[in-house]
């Protein structure tokens, strides 16, 4: 499916909180802050950077679900709720660009960099 518009301007933005959310294959649920590297209109990625629950998840689960909230000073709330599938790229010509984004920024060598195939998406008070 792809992303609107709205939905991928409102992902680029640097305001709101973006969270990750996985579930082990036991049906246990991770929640974890990222940040989007980068988006297009059907898929979206962010890094792995450390060993931890969301990469674990996504190894034994690759279903996602990612939201993103803001509000701004007037009291305008946005939100936006993005359900997929993950794949973690270790190396190749994806992880490689981007894992550079990152480290260009400051932070070291990423584990994986995760790629979410968007399965749908709602995108309130756009």
């Amino acid at each position: 499916m792809k992303l609107s518009k709205e939905a991928i301007d409102f992902l680029k933005e640097g305001n709101g909180i973006t969270i990750v959310a996985t579930a082990s294959e036991f049906g246990i649920i991770n929640l974890s802050p990222r940040f989007i590297l980068e988006t297009n209109d059907d898929k979206l990625f962010f890094v792995s950077g450390f060993p931890n629950k969301t990469l674990y998840n996504l190894k034994k689960n690759p279903k996602v679900c990612i939201s993103k909230w803001d509000n701004d000073v007037k009291g305008k709330v946005r939100f936006l709720k993005i359900k997929g599938y993950a794949k973690n790229y270790t190396s190749g010509d994806i992880y490689e660009k981007l894992s550079k984004m990152v480290q260009e920024i400051g932070f070291p060598k990423p584990l994986a960099i995760t790629e979410v195939s968007v399965e749908e998406f709602e995108l309130y008070g756009g």
